[in-house]
């Protein structure tokens, strides 16, 4: 997990070049189905070295996912009405995050968090496409 995080320490200069290049849609869809690709590996059975590849790419791609998603917010909410909300949600999920995490795991098993988290980042990449092309709409 320390792996991880180091590895996601490379990830603002690295949005920042591909945001030159690509712009900010693509990368924020390529994150998303990077998260569900290698969540699908997660519930393999792996080897440490495995995991520990495996955590970083997840990491990395998370902490790139947050600064492009924080960017489309801090560009399209001119009010700041959805930017305060940002905190929130992040406490919603830290606290009620394990709590789903734990009754998944207790009558499921853990591989039902991954599943879940799978389906979950799904749903997103559907409002993600939805949120793009109501922008590209109104432009």
């Amino acid at each position: 997990l320390t792996l991880g995080k180091l590895v996601g320490l490379l990830v603002a200069g690295f949005a920042a070049i591909l945001s030159d290049r690509y712009g900010r849609t693509w990368p924020m869809a390529v994150t998303i189905v990077s998260h569900m690709i290698l969540m699908y590996y997660m519930t393999k059975n792996l080897n440490f070295v495995s995991l520990a590849v495996i955590v970083s790419l997840y990491n990395f791609t998370w902490n790139l996912g947050l600064a492009y998603l924080l960017g489309l917010i801090a560009t399209t909410d001119s009010g700041g009405r959805l930017a305060v909300l940002i905190p929130v949600a992040q406490v919603v999920g830290t606290g009620g995050g394990p709590v789903v995490a734990g009754s998944l795991a207790t009558s499921h098993g853990y591989s039902a968090i991954i599943y879940l988290a799978a389906v979950s980042c799904g749903v997103a990449l559907i409002l993600y496409g939805l949120f793009v092309l109501g922008l590209r709409r109104r432009s």
